[in-house]
């Protein structure tokens, strides 16, 4: 009887040291908040806003422009629709970016022109200030309700 009493005396003891050795848990990470797209190109700047719709009230904006200064660029459109048949379906494009001068009314304007890939229409934005940029229409012209169609710099630069 004692000395099974020793043994599980023993094996209780073990079980107590080993307790005490055992590694912490691993800790859990937060859950991460959701990132926008990543680019290798350092960051131009990024906008949002709201842009027309043919068939809903409005568009949510994201634009991500990249670039460095070896001419390489990237952009990240994701549009949300408000309302309408496509409701809460975003739609991302990218592609490459170019900068450049003029419009149909202003010779002297600087121009973003967005090139979906694969090969889609153009995208021009006509920058108003160092905050916002306005979308163009055909043949780099304003839009009718070119307020409706602004997008606001948010990255603080």
């Amino acid at each position: 009887m004692r000395r099974r009493a020793l043994i599980i005396a023993v094996l209780a003891g073990l079980a107590a040291a080993c307790a005490r050795h055992a590694p912490p848990p691993a800790p859990v990470a937060p859950a991460a908040a959701p990132a926008a797209p990543a680019s290798a190109l350092p960051l131009v700047g990024r906008f949002t806003g709201a842009l027309p719709c043919a068939d809903c009230g409005a568009v949510q904006a994201d634009l991500i422009l990249s670039g460095d200064w070896s001419g390489r660029t990237q952009f990240q459109l994701a549009q949300t629709y408000a309302d309408g048949p496509n409701a809460q379906r975003t739609v991302r494009t990218s592609g490459t970016w170019t900068r450049r001068r003029g419009t149909a009314s202003d010779s002297g304007a600087v121009v973003y022109s967005l090139i979906p890939e694969p090969a889609a229409a153009a995208l021009d934005f006509v920058v108003i200030d160092e905050r916002q940029i306005r979308l163009l229409g055909p043949q780099l012209q304003p839009l009718p309700d070119s307020d409706a169609a602004t997008l606001t710099r948010v990255d603080g630069r």
